[in-house]
C-alpha cells in the first residue's frame, strides 16, 4: 500500500481553545490513535485508563489512554480516546478513527479520502436498529 501521511488537528473536546496540528501516519493495521504524550499534555487530555499495546514487532507495553480528544481530518471529525506514546514518536491514526469519520485509504494514490459511497457526510452503520421487528412488537 505504501505510506499515507495526513494533516491532523487534535483538540481537547472539553476545552476547544486547546488544539494542535501535526502530520500522522494512517495505519490501517492499528486500532486506535496514538500521539506523543507531550502533545497530549499540551492539550490537557485526561488519563482515563491503561491498556497493553502490541506493536508490529510483537512486543507489548502498558500505555496510558487519554479521553476527550476530538480529531479532524479533511473536514471530518470524531471524538475518541488516544494512546499516549513516547515523545518524538510518529503520531498514527488507526481503524477506529477512520471508521468513525468514514474515510478510506486510496492505495493507488497513497492518500486518505472520504468514503466514495458517502462523499458529503460520514455514513454510520447501525445494522441492529432499523425497521421494527414484528417479533418484538
Amino acid at each position: 500500500m505504501g505510506k499515507v501521511i495526513e494533516k491532523v488537528k487534535l483538540t481537547n473536546s472539553l476545552d476547544p481553545t486547546r488544539s494542535v496540528e501535526f502530520e500522522a501516519l494512517i495505519d490501517t493495521g492499528a486500532t486506535m490513535v496514538a500521539v506523543p504524550v507531550n502533545i497530549i499534555e499540551r492539550l490537557g487530555l485526561i488519563r482515563i485508563r491503561e491498556a497493553y499495546v502490541r506493536y508490529a514487532n510483537n512486543t507489548t507495553e502498558r500505555k496510558g489512554i487519554y479521553g476527550g480528544g476530538y480529531i479532524e481530518i479533511q473536514d471530518r471529525g470524531c471524538t475518541l480516546d488516544v494512546i499516549g506514546e513516547v515523545e518524538g514518536s510518529q503520531p498514527l491514526i488507526g481503524q477506529i478513527a477512520l471508521q468513525l469519520m468514514d474515510m478510506v485509504v486510496d492505495p493507488g494514490r497513497h492518500r486518505l479520502i472520504p468514503n466514495p459511497e458517502s462523499p458529503d457526510l460520514p455514513m454510520v452503520d447501525l445494522l441492529s436498529i432499523g425497521s421494527p421487528d414484528p417479533a418484538y412488537a
